[in-house]
């Protein structure tokens, strides 16, 4: 067992807000001050900085410019992600051309995985390994 799977079994708080997010990360014994202060600081210049990236990101379309994908493709969606909706997500999934591809559908989940989707996003990430 990794110690990050016993940290996370003593947790006792199961409500998903910012602070048990944040929790998890400060308190793993995975995770070095420095990888904590890296992780922190890149996403929030990610995030509020107004560079060329997020822009970009913005505007790219995958259903006009990545039609088929030559690896196998697996993707997880937060059924009630509005940064990414569903139906866009759908879409591209039924128009992709790949060797195989699966779509799961996390019911409990926005943009961010929340903790009631974890066994399942376990589940699959298992089920593709073990192939």
């Amino acid at each position: 067992m990794r110690k990050s799977e016993a940290f996370n079994k003593k947790k006792e708080n199961k409500n998903v807000n910012l602070y048990s997010l944040m929790e998890g990360v400060l308190y793993s014994p995975d995770y070095s001050l420095r990888n904590i202060w890296d992780t922190m600081v890149t996403a929030m210049d990610f995030n509020m900085n107004k560079s060329i990236l997020p822009k970009e990101i913005q505007e790219v379309n995958l259903l006009g410019s990545v039609k088929e994908i030559l690896v196998p493709v697996y993707i997880m969606q937060g059924k009630y992600d509005m940064r990414a909706p569903l139906e866009l997500t759908e879409k591209y999934f039924e128009q992709l051309i790949a060797p195989s591809k699966k779509l799961v559908i996390l019911e409990n989940s926005a943009h961010n995985p929340s903790e009631e989707d974890m066994e399942k996003i376990i589940e699959y990430i298992a089920d593709i390994l073990s192939r």
